[in-house]
């Protein structure tokens, strides 16, 4: 069967979620769709030019209500190059061979050039536009995947509508995306009109998906009414500003959750699996974005908002904010704080501590070694814990020209080398006193880089001459030759600010 006699719903950005029905004659010779359902469904937000907010939970969300109605859910997040969402609709196309229903959703960046429409991976180079077909997965390519299976139906879901971060350097790079003509037996909907963008959203899911999953668990909807009834609703949150547009011209019924009145029994749910890789976060990761006015601060992770949750205290430089959540204990680092009050959204560090049930990282006490930096001037000495601001909890005394210092609560001491040569402001990693029992454990094992390089640190010595190195995707991967061990500096290539980080070990 030719791509025309397909069904291709495509829909910007926020997730589809799509609950087909089975596959039934109905009394007017049309058909209802139930059978085999198999969907890949990508959320990219973490772009170093232009992160999103929203495309991981709007893609994890309509990958679960997919799954709920059956479908094998095809589930990644953050793909970081074009070959990776080619293999990714590849498998895509083979998993649905012999099926009925196909459906793909893509939350992310998307661009259109010349009239082409391209969905951006977050590692993609970009320098002008004649290179966007090189980084960026043409949305034909998936439909061509699609087109290849043989299957009765097939939905397109993308949003991709998002302001085009290119769109000023490009001659040729239109707002949005671009409109198609739907072919006989095709829906293409979209977050918004074609050549307008969505905002990105401040909560847990944008705007057009958060109605979107809404209306799909209304049972006896049929798939023109449910995005009617999306138009409606986001067209009246929006104040008029986002109207979700369609081109469609199907053929047969499709209803995301099918009526009562044309219920079977229960089908087996032997087609009912999600598959998730998440190449640049964890589900153990989190999203946290603050912003600032006045003497008020806003923070939220995951789309909650937690300021009222938490406490916070002014870091050493008088310039960053250290916000702890009373309910978790995860504590955020909101980097110049004093400069950056202009009611902006920006994304939140989250400061890691070592996991306790790692052995080899705790103290004679029971407690995990922090990561240590500290630095002097003329004033004094400031030592972070954890990216903490301890100093005013220590006490210290001199060792020859070394500077002794203690942690009273936490009982850690370290060596501050050098001490009076190095009262210039400049944050270095400090050398933590091992008990005798624990001389060999490397602790503190800190990087920094720039686009010259990197820069890293065994507690508090440098034996980056020591080291070597090659990429791993998004990340580096140092092998240190001396004690034959390696770690991963993770996001190698957005971190070139030469801010200190903890090297993660390589089991």
């Amino acid at each position: 069967m030719s791509f025309v006699k397909k069904l291709i719903l495509f829909i910007i950005f926020p997730a589809l979620c799509t609950m087909p029905v089975s596959a039934q004659d109905m009394q007017d010779g049309s058909r209802i769709f139930q059978d085999k359902k198999v969907a890949l469904v990508i959320g990219n937000a973490a772009y170093p030019f232009a992160p999103l907010r929203n495309p991981e939970n709007d893609a994890e969300d309509i990958a679960g209500a997919l799954t709920e109605q059956g479908f094998e859910v095809l589930h990644y997040q953050n793909m970081g190059s074009i070959d990776d969402m080619k293999r990714a609709a590849r498998l895509f196309g083979q998993r649905l061979q012999g099926g009925e229903v196909g459906l793909f959703y893509f939350a992310g960046h998307g661009i259109q050039i010349n009239g082409i429409n391209y969905l951006i991976p977050v590692n993609a180079e970009i320098n002008f536009e004649e290179e966007v077909e090189y980084e960026a997965l043409d949305v034909g390519f998936v439909m061509a995947q699609m087109e290849a299976a043989r299957n009765q139906m097939n939905i397109v879901v993308l949003d991709a509508c998002r302001n085009n971060p290119f769109a000023r350097s490009f001659r040729s790079a239109g707002r949005g995306l671009a409109g198609m003509i739907a072919p006989t037996g095709t829906l293409i909907a979209y977050a918004t009109a074609p050549g307008s963008v969505a905002s990105d959203g401040y909560g847990r899911n944008g705007l057009y998906t958060e109605e979107l999953l809404a209306q799909i668990k209304e049972p006896g909807l049929k798939i023109e009414e449910v995005f009617k009834n999306v138009r409606t609703r986001v067209l009246a949150r929006s104040n008029g500003l986002q109207v979700p547009w369609e081109s469609s011209s199907l053929i047969g019924d499709f209803y995301f959750t099918i009526p009562g009145d044309l219920a079977e029994e229960p089908q087996p749910q032997q087609n009912t699996a999600i598959t998730t890789v998440k190449q640049e976060s964890s589900p153990a990761e989190q999203t946290a974005m603050w912003k600032a006015y006045g003497d008020n601060f806003w923070l939220e992770v995951n789309g909650r908002s937690i300021e009222k949750e938490t406490n916070h205290q002014w870091s050493g430089n008088k310039r960053d904010l250290m916000v702890t959540h009373n309910l978790t204990g995860e504590r955020y680092l909101l980097q110049d704080f004093t400069a950056s009050r202009d009611n902006q959204w920006r994304p939140a560090l989250k400061v890691t501590t070592h996991s306790a049930a790692d052995p080899s990282r705790m103290t004679g006490a029971g407690r995990p070694y922090p990561m240590v930096i500290w630095k002097a001037n003329k004033d004094g000495y400031w030592l972070y814990l954890d990216g903490v601001d301890v100093s005013n909890e220590t006490r210290n005394e001199w060792r020859m020209e070394h500077l002794l210092v203690e942690h009273t609560r936490s009982g850690i001491s370290v060596m501050l080398r050098d001490y009076a040569k190095k009262t210039d402001d400049e944050l270095r990693p400090a050398e933590i006193v091992l008990p005798r029992s624990d001389r060999n454990v490397l602790v503190n094992v800190v990087w920094k880089a720039n686009d010259k390089g990197y820069a890293f640190f065994v507690n508090g010595t440098n034996v980056t001459s020591g080291t070597r190195s090659s990429r791993e995707g998004n990340d580096l991967r140092i092998h240190y030759r001396a004690r034959n061990t390696s770690y991963i500096l993770k996001d190698y290539w957005q971190s070139l600010d030469n801010v200190w980080r903890e090297a993660i070990p390589v089991n």
